[in-house]
């Protein structure tokens, strides 16, 4: 949750437990704003002077941020949902279980839990723009829009409820209807604007308008901070210019970013195919079948660039391969 949502959080709600100075000073430096960390000293200074809520429960998610910082996300599921047998009316313990979801992509499971929450508190609004957000991904436009205008009217001026409403409107083909919404959230939100671009980004290539989309991807690398799959789009879109040598460059940054991660090898090889490097397309699929052997998507362009060179029985291993891994496969 950003800094300045959960600020208004600390501010409405207290907190149930005394927070040192030693943890408001790591959460300063973990990047808290300055208001939240005046809301949470506020806070505090009130929790200490009465009963506090239950220890128990306190160290129980002190377990669940300590897997969660070690990206042990399964397990924290698990302990959430320890606590909610014992505490199956509790909202945030179902934010905090879509948030873990949301982390493992388990978009209908985050769906579910964000859905819990805002039945048990209809006025979160951060969960109504995160239970937006996995009906985005889920692509659901009418629920992504429902959601997205829950969170707008508890909160009207916020630059997520604008951006997870714009989404709902590309995934509707509501293009400029999106880009309007896009737009608004980076004027009244500019310190989010890197992913509001990078959202402008996604519309200008649902449009196959690869320039503009370009130049959205770009300006969401230079606000930052970068993700991966800032680079990775960046990369896509490079590629439908015919820029490949900075596609290439994307792509590197992107696979430097999360290693393990498929989608940018699998894109990265793709540009290679089209652009009839062979010997590199080669060498990414390779790596990428590696890295994750079922991957079929990646054996029809590795199977066309070991044709183009010539590498016949290499080819049909791969095409064996193809059969295999789906048995109901269509042609390529």
């Amino acid at each position: 949750m950003p800094s300045d949502f959960l600020a208004k959080e600390v501010r409405t709600r207290g907190l149930t437990f005394y927070a040192e100075n030693e943890f408001i000073g790591k959460a300063k430096n973990a990047g808290a704003e300055s208001d939240l960390a005046e809301e949470l000293q506020k806070a505090s200074q009130t929790a200490a002077q009465t009963e506090l809520g239950d220890s128990e429960a306190t160290r129980n998610m002190i377990q669940v941020a300590i897997s969660m910082k070690a990206d042990e996300y399964r397990s924290a599921q698990r302990q959430i949902r320890a606590m909610l047998r014992a505490d199956n009316q509790n909202a945030d313990l179902y934010f905090a279980l879509g948030n873990l979801y949301h982390r493992t992509e388990d978009w209908d499971s985050a769906a579910a839990a964000f859905a819990h929450a805002v039945q048990l508190a209809p006025d979160f609004a951060y969960a109504w723009g995160q239970l937006s957000l996995m009906y985005y991904h889920l692509e659901d436009a009418p629920e992504a829009r429902t959601a997205a205008e829950a969170m707008l009217r508890l909160q009207p001026d916020t630059g997520d409820g604008f951006s997870y409403l714009g989404l709902s409107k590309q995934l509707a083909g509501d293009y400029d209807g999106a880009l309007d919404d896009l737009h608004r959230a980076n004027i009244v939100e500019p310190k989010h604007g890197a992913i509001y671009f990078y959202d402008m980004g996604l519309v200008y290539t649902a449009r196959k308008q690869w320039p503009t989309a370009v130049s959205a991807y770009e300006k969401a690398v230079a606000i930052g901070p970068p993700r991966w799959y800032f680079y990775n789009n960046l990369g896509i879109a490079l590629g439908k210019v015919n820029r490949v040598d900075d596609a290439v460059a994307a792509f590197e940054k992107a696979k430097e970013m999360e290693p393990s991660r498929p989608e940018p090898r699998q894109s990265f090889g793709a540009v290679l195919c089209n652009a009839g490097r062979s010997e590199q397309a080669v060498k990414e699929f390779r790596e990428l079948l590696d890295l994750v052997p079922d991957w079929n998507m990646a054996r029809p362009c590795l199977y066309r660039s070991l044709t183009r060179l010539g590498r016949t029985e290499e080819a049909k291993q791969v095409m064996e391969d193809y059969k295999k891994y789906s048995p109901d496969h269509t042609a390529w």
